[in-house]
């Protein structure tokens, strides 16, 4: 999980939350374009399954910096976290395709509740997808055969996409082609 927000104790807040349930969880603060930019470049290291994105990153009243960074996370799943929701903010926020959007004044467990839901569309583990192997090649070798030796990209990726390509089954055999 990625915590995009210009509040420094939002990140924080929500790791104490999260961490415990199993989330691995990093989070940018800052303000305005260069809160952008860092949430960027972590967002392309870290590869998080789920971002949790304020719309304010700046003070200013008609700032959508939320969307303008949601923008470049499309693999990620998009929960909107603001303490300024009204509706034609959730519905420019449907339309790009967020997954939910989360008041901040709202109980703790709808924002954990939903970071449950988003993880389980994106991360096999999350939503105990299983795969089975029968082709005699872990999911390493596969990723070296795409990506060359010594690639940075998890192995678990593999089942991820498998997941995701897969989101109405809980499981799926891969064969050798004959």
């Amino acid at each position: 999980v990625l915590v995009i927000d210009d509040d420094e104790r939002v990140g924080p807040d929500l790791k104490e939350l999260l961490a415990p349930r199993g989330y691995e969880v990093d989070f940018v603060t800052g303000y305005g374009e260069e809160l952008i930019e860092s949430a960027i470049t972590i967002a392309q290291s870290f590869r998080p399954h789920v971002a949790v994105i304020d719309f304010r990153l700046t003070d200013e009243d008609d700032d959508s910096g939320g969307f303008s960074v949601s923008e470049k996370m499309k693999s990620a799943c998009l929960i909107l976290y603001s303490a300024f929701l009204k509706v034609s903010l959730t519905t420019e926020a449907r339309s790009r395709g967020f997954f939910l959007w989360v008041e901040k004044q709202n109980e703790t467990i709808e924002i954990i509740q939903g970071v449950d839901q988003a993880a389980k569309t994106k991360s096999a583990d999350r939503k105990n997808f299983l795969v089975e192997n029968a082709t005699g090649y872990c999911n390493r070798k596969i990723l070296e055969s795409l990506f060359g030796e010594g690639t940075d990209i998890p192995a678990t990726i593999i089942d991820d996409v498998l997941c995701q390509l897969f989101q109405d089954h809980q499981k799926v055999l891969l064969r050798p082609v004959t």
